[in-house]
Formats: C-alpha cells, sequence, structure tokens
C-alpha cells in the first residue's frame, strides 16, 4: 500500500503542478480554455491528494463492509 501511496501523491502533484502553470498561461495569454483546463487539473489534482492521505481508512472501510456481507477476504 506504501507503493500505492507514493504513486498517488507523485501523480497528484504532477498534475497540481500542471494545473498551477495552465493558470499561468491563461494569465499570461489571456487563454480561457487554459484557465479551464487548469482549474480541473487542480480539482482533481487535490482530490488525487486527499484520497492518498486517507487511503488506509477508505481501505479498511470497504474490507469492514465485505466481511459484513458475509464473504471472507482473500
Amino acid at each position: 500500500m506504501a507503493a500505492l501511496k507514493v504513486i498517488l501523491y507523485f501523480l497528484s502533484g504532477f498534475v497540481v503542478i500542471a494545473g498551477a502553470v495552465c493558470i499561468g498561461i491563461f494569465f499570461t495569454n489571456g487563454s480561457v480554455p487554459a484557465l479551464g483546463s487548469g482549474v480541473l487539473m487542480l480539482c482533481f489534482g487535490f482530490a488525487g491528494l486527499l484520497l492518498s492521505i486517507f487511503l488506509a481508512p477508505i481501505i479498511r472501510t470497504f474490507r469492514q463492509e465485505r466481511t459484513h456481507q458475509g464473504r471472507p477476504i482473500a
């Protein structure tokens, strides 16, 4: 699970940086599509960061739900 967290941190950080670059392009050129893509990338990046921070409790919750359904976890 630690490797998955590192990958999520890396990809989320990369997307946040790309979103900041797109917003910078908007402020230099005034390109509206750059603003839209920058905001979208920032949203996905911060969502990925939150997912990687709370990954262990989320996985634990899903595993507990599966055990309550009567199926054993592999």
